[in-house]
Protein backbone atom coordinates (compact mmCIF):
# COMPACT_ATOMS: atom_id res chain seq x y z
CA UNK A 1 0.00 0.00 0.00
CA UNK A 2 0.80 3.69 -0.55
CA UNK A 3 0.46 6.63 1.56
CA UNK A 4 -2.27 7.72 -0.97
CA UNK A 5 -4.61 5.10 -0.15
CA UNK A 6 -7.72 5.88 1.82
CA UNK A 7 -7.62 2.40 3.97
CA UNK A 8 -3.49 3.41 5.20
CA UNK A 9 -4.59 6.64 5.91
CA UNK A 10 -7.10 6.00 8.29
CA UNK A 11 -5.34 3.04 9.58
CA UNK A 12 -2.79 6.02 10.16
CA UNK A 13 -5.00 8.24 11.91
CA UNK A 14 -6.30 5.41 14.17
CA UNK A 15 -2.66 4.21 14.96
CA UNK A 16 -1.70 8.91 15.63
CA UNK A 17 -4.51 8.92 17.46
CA UNK A 18 -3.73 5.81 19.66
CA UNK A 19 -0.17 7.30 19.97
CA UNK A 20 -1.85 10.29 21.55
CA UNK A 21 -3.87 9.00 23.82
CA UNK A 22 -0.74 7.03 25.06
CA UNK A 23 1.21 10.78 25.81
CA UNK A 24 -1.76 11.43 27.57
CA UNK A 25 -1.40 8.37 29.56
CA UNK A 26 2.09 8.73 30.30
CA UNK A 27 2.29 12.47 31.25
CA UNK A 28 -0.16 11.01 34.32
CA UNK A 29 1.78 8.28 34.79
CA UNK A 30 4.92 10.06 35.75
CA UNK A 31 2.98 12.57 38.05
CA UNK A 32 1.83 9.64 39.83
CA UNK A 33 4.77 8.04 40.11
CA UNK A 34 6.16 11.59 42.33
CA UNK A 35 2.47 11.48 44.01
CA UNK A 36 3.30 7.88 45.19
CA UNK A 37 6.53 8.94 46.32
CA UNK A 38 5.49 11.34 48.58
CA UNK A 39 2.52 8.45 49.72
CA UNK A 40 5.30 5.83 50.38
CA UNK A 41 7.26 8.20 53.03
CA UNK A 42 4.56 8.14 54.72
CA UNK A 43 3.02 4.46 55.21
CA UNK A 44 3.65 3.73 58.42
CA UNK A 45 6.58 0.24 58.29
CA UNK A 46 9.38 -1.12 59.41
CA UNK A 47 12.42 1.02 59.08
CA UNK A 48 14.05 -1.75 56.62
CA UNK A 49 10.91 -1.92 54.70
CA UNK A 50 10.00 1.47 54.51
CA UNK A 51 13.67 2.24 53.20
CA UNK A 52 13.13 -0.34 50.35
CA UNK A 53 9.80 0.80 49.76
CA UNK A 54 11.19 4.17 49.54
CA UNK A 55 14.10 3.45 47.19
CA UNK A 56 11.78 1.17 44.70
CA UNK A 57 9.67 4.56 44.41
CA UNK A 58 11.84 7.30 44.09
CA UNK A 59 13.60 4.85 41.29
CA UNK A 60 10.46 4.68 39.99
CA UNK A 61 9.42 8.38 40.04
CA UNK A 62 13.13 8.62 38.74
CA UNK A 63 13.04 6.60 35.81
CA UNK A 64 9.64 7.65 34.60
CA UNK A 65 10.69 11.92 34.94
CA UNK A 66 13.97 11.08 33.04
CA UNK A 67 12.24 8.83 29.52
CA UNK A 68 13.80 10.54 26.78
CA UNK A 69 11.19 12.03 24.08
CA UNK A 70 10.35 9.86 21.23
CA UNK A 71 7.74 7.52 19.77
CA UNK A 72 5.90 5.42 22.79
CA UNK A 73 5.45 2.11 20.17
CA UNK A 74 7.38 0.76 17.10
CA UNK A 75 5.08 -2.40 16.59
CA UNK A 76 1.64 -4.13 16.93
CA UNK A 77 1.08 -7.52 16.75
CA UNK A 78 -2.72 -9.01 16.09
CA UNK A 79 -3.10 -12.37 17.87
CA UNK A 80 -5.42 -14.56 16.38
CA UNK A 81 -4.45 -18.00 18.58
CA UNK A 82 -3.78 -18.12 22.19
CA UNK A 83 -3.78 -16.62 25.29
CA UNK A 84 -4.26 -13.52 24.07
CA UNK A 85 -6.57 -14.32 20.83
CA UNK A 86 -8.33 -11.67 19.58
CA UNK A 87 -6.27 -8.66 21.00
CA UNK A 88 -3.68 -6.26 19.25
CA UNK A 89 -0.97 -5.45 21.34
CA UNK A 90 1.25 -2.13 20.74
CA UNK A 91 4.83 -2.95 21.66
CA UNK A 92 7.24 -0.23 22.42
CA UNK A 93 10.05 0.67 24.99
CA UNK A 94 8.12 0.41 28.32
CA UNK A 95 4.09 -0.66 29.61
CA UNK A 96 1.79 2.46 29.62
CA UNK A 97 -1.42 1.74 30.98
CA UNK A 98 -3.97 3.87 32.76
CA UNK A 99 -4.14 1.79 35.89
CA UNK A 100 -2.44 -1.03 37.02
CA UNK A 101 -5.46 -3.22 36.71
CA UNK A 102 -6.46 -1.99 32.92
CA UNK A 103 -5.27 -3.74 30.12
CA UNK A 104 -1.95 -2.20 28.42
CA UNK A 105 -1.77 0.21 25.93
CA UNK A 106 1.69 0.10 25.56
CA UNK A 107 3.81 -3.62 26.32
CA UNK A 108 6.99 -3.00 27.32
CA UNK A 109 9.16 -4.99 24.63
CA UNK A 110 10.84 -7.02 27.29
CA UNK A 111 7.87 -8.59 28.58
CA UNK A 112 7.80 -12.67 27.62
CA UNK A 113 4.39 -11.51 25.22
CA UNK A 114 6.59 -9.50 23.25
CA UNK A 115 8.82 -11.61 22.24
CA UNK A 116 6.23 -13.02 19.80
CA UNK A 117 7.63 -9.72 17.74
CA UNK A 118 11.06 -10.76 17.39
CA UNK A 119 10.84 -14.31 16.87
CA UNK A 120 7.55 -15.10 15.04
CA UNK A 121 7.27 -16.39 11.56
CA UNK A 122 5.30 -17.41 8.68
CA UNK A 123 6.38 -20.64 9.39
CA UNK A 124 5.98 -20.58 13.49
CA UNK A 125 3.66 -17.75 13.95
CA UNK A 126 3.10 -18.15 17.93
CA UNK A 127 -0.45 -16.97 17.53
CA UNK A 128 0.15 -13.89 15.81
CA UNK A 129 -2.12 -12.83 13.10
CA UNK A 130 -0.73 -10.16 11.71
CA UNK A 131 2.57 -8.09 13.04
CA UNK A 132 2.91 -4.45 12.11
CA UNK A 133 5.87 -2.20 12.17
CA UNK A 134 5.72 1.60 12.11
CA UNK A 135 7.47 3.95 10.56
CA UNK A 136 8.55 7.45 12.30
CA UNK A 137 10.25 10.16 10.99
CA UNK A 138 13.77 10.26 11.86
CA UNK A 139 14.95 11.97 14.82
CA UNK A 140 11.35 12.10 16.40
CA UNK A 141 10.21 13.13 19.38
CA UNK A 142 7.35 11.45 19.53
CA UNK A 143 4.77 13.75 17.94
CA UNK A 144 1.92 11.65 15.63
CA UNK A 145 2.27 13.31 13.15
CA UNK A 146 5.65 12.05 12.81
CA UNK A 147 4.31 8.69 12.21
CA UNK A 148 4.70 8.29 8.44
CA UNK A 149 3.96 4.73 7.63
CA UNK A 150 3.72 0.91 8.64
CA UNK A 151 3.73 -2.49 7.17
CA UNK A 152 1.79 -5.48 8.20
CA UNK A 153 2.96 -9.04 7.93
CA UNK A 154 0.36 -11.35 7.79
CA UNK A 155 1.90 -14.14 9.49
CA UNK A 156 -1.37 -16.17 10.03
CA UNK A 157 -1.54 -16.41 6.44
CA UNK A 158 1.66 -17.61 5.83
CA UNK A 159 3.09 -14.25 4.31
CA UNK A 160 6.67 -13.39 5.22
CA UNK A 161 9.06 -10.27 3.82
CA UNK A 162 11.69 -8.21 4.39
CA UNK A 163 10.77 -5.14 6.40
CA UNK A 164 12.23 -1.92 4.56
CA UNK A 165 11.39 0.05 7.83
CA UNK A 166 13.90 -1.67 9.61
CA UNK A 167 16.13 -1.93 7.34
CA UNK A 168 16.29 2.00 7.06
CA UNK A 169 16.31 1.72 10.63
CA UNK A 170 19.54 -0.39 10.31
CA UNK A 171 21.08 1.44 7.16
CA UNK A 172 20.95 5.22 8.95
CA UNK A 173 24.01 7.08 9.26
CA UNK A 174 24.89 6.21 12.82
CA UNK A 175 25.73 9.75 14.32
CA UNK A 176 25.61 10.70 17.68
CA UNK A 177 24.39 8.96 21.29
CA UNK A 178 24.16 4.83 20.69
CA UNK A 179 20.77 4.52 19.15
CA UNK A 180 17.93 2.08 21.22
CA UNK A 181 17.82 -0.83 18.89
CA UNK A 182 14.78 -2.36 20.71
CA UNK A 183 12.55 -2.05 17.48
CA UNK A 184 15.38 -3.65 15.07
CA UNK A 185 16.42 -7.09 17.56
CA UNK A 186 16.65 -9.47 14.96
CA UNK A 187 15.85 -12.82 16.15
CA UNK A 188 19.68 -14.06 16.93
CA UNK A 189 20.36 -10.68 18.89
CA UNK A 190 16.94 -11.25 20.92
CA UNK A 191 17.55 -14.93 21.83
CA UNK A 192 21.22 -13.51 22.93
CA UNK A 193 19.52 -10.07 25.29
CA UNK A 194 17.03 -12.64 26.32
CA UNK A 195 19.31 -15.93 27.41
CA UNK A 196 19.19 -16.61 31.25
CA UNK A 197 21.73 -14.36 33.25
CA UNK A 198 22.88 -17.44 34.99
CA UNK A 199 25.37 -18.43 32.31
CA UNK A 200 28.22 -16.61 30.61
CA UNK A 201 27.56 -15.46 27.24
CA UNK A 202 30.15 -14.00 24.22
CA UNK A 203 28.99 -12.48 21.57
CA UNK A 204 31.24 -11.96 18.47
CA UNK A 205 30.96 -10.19 15.41
CA UNK A 206 32.10 -7.82 12.53
CA UNK A 207 32.32 -4.14 13.40
CA UNK A 208 28.70 -2.62 13.20
CA UNK A 209 26.63 -5.83 13.60
CA UNK A 210 25.22 -4.80 16.88
CA UNK A 211 27.77 -6.47 19.72
CA UNK A 212 27.56 -3.74 22.23
CA UNK A 213 24.15 -2.94 21.97
CA UNK A 214 22.64 -6.18 22.31
CA UNK A 215 24.94 -6.40 25.74
CA UNK A 216 23.18 -3.30 26.71
CA UNK A 217 19.66 -4.11 26.28
CA UNK A 218 20.90 -7.53 28.29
Amino acid sequence: MTSTEPALQRALDRERAHHEHCRTVLAAMVEGAQEHVVTGEDVSASGADAEVLGYRLRSRAKEMRELPPGPLFFGRLDFAEGEETGRALHIGRLRITEHPAAPPLVVDWRAPVSRAFYQATAGDPRGVAVRRRFGWAPGSRGDAADLTGMEDEHLGRGESRASAIVAREIERPRVGPMRDIAATIQPEQDDLVRAALGSTVCVQGAPGTGKTAVGLHR
